[in-house]
């Protein structure tokens, strides 16, 4: 169940939040005085409880980032801009209770490589404010890589500008139309990909923009991680419709063999 992870995180925080008022109504001491705090004895003892609750469940760190990925990612929990802030502010009350920070890193740089990558994000500004407060609170060394990221999606987008002014004046020109964001091995959380073998329009276009990009930076390796692409591919049913699917690579490279047979087996 999808919502499972959100409902636990859900609830945990309105759990926090009705201790936190409790705490500040029925445990402050010297409410009259110059300075009114809590009673640290209580204070103390509902730190432990949560730190205890927040580490009990291994993978708490995955669902503390798979709520902050549907809070960014475009669907039906996205919020409106003005409440980001607060719901950011209490998921880092909970990530602060978390002994294994380095687990939620890992999977919260793969729920943003995915939300980057499929433009499933809701707001770069949103984006920037989270990393921002993490790096506030745990330093460049925590977030280097997250805003590494960010930096390689500005790059590449730049660098795809430059790519399509230089395929207006190209002769050949590309077969197809091709987008490519170049990433930093050392900041992206990289699968290991299997080579296959592109249908000639596919292979072409690849070769084209891999020809461009080395022209300008001689030296450098550019390999393709076909398993994180995606292709938006056309068919015409025997009826004439037409359709457009998105697709992955994979998947571009099964259908497209179909251009030249109706039936296909193993």
């Amino acid at each position: 169940n999808n919502q499972q992870p959100l409902n636990i995180i859900d609830g945990v925080m309105q759990m926090r939040d009705h201790y936190t008022e409790l705490l500040q109504k029925a445990f402050l001491t010297d409410r009259d005085g110059p300075k009114p705090h809590v009673d640290k004895t209580f204070e103390t003892a509902i730190t432990k409880a949560f730190e205890e609750i927040v580490n009990k469940n291994t993978r708490f760190p995955e669902y503390l980032s798979l709520y902050v990925d549907s809070k960014l990612r475009k669907g039906k929990t996205q919020l409106p801009d003005e409440e980001y802030d607060a719901i950011f502010d209490k998921v880092l009350t909970l990530f602060r209770y978390l002994r294994e920070k380095d687990v939620f890193e890992k999977y919260y740089k793969n729920h943003l490589a995915k939300r980057l990558l499929h433009q499933k994000s809701t707001s770069d500004d949103a984006e920037r404010s989270f990393i921002t407060k993490l790096k506030t609170e745990y330093g460049y060394q925590f977030t280097s890589k997250l805003e590494g990221m960010f930096q390689d999606m500005k790059l590449s987008q730049e660098k795809n500008e430059m790519y399509k002014q230089h395929c207006a004046m190209a002769d050949p020109k590309p077969p197809c139309e091709i987008l490519v964001q170049v990433l930093t091995t050392t900041w992206w959380p990289l699968p290991t990909t299997n080579n296959i073998t592109l249908p000639p329009v596919m292979e072409q276009a690849a070769q084209h923009f891999k020809a461009f990009y080395l022209r300008q930076h001689n030296g450098r390796k550019l390999q393709y991680q076909y398993n994180m692409g995606n292709v938006d591919v056309r068919f015409r049913t025997p009826s004439s419709k037409m359709y457009e699917l998105n697709v992955s690579t994979h998947q571009m490279v099964i259908l497209m063999l179909y251009n030249n047979a109706k039936c296909l087996s193993l």
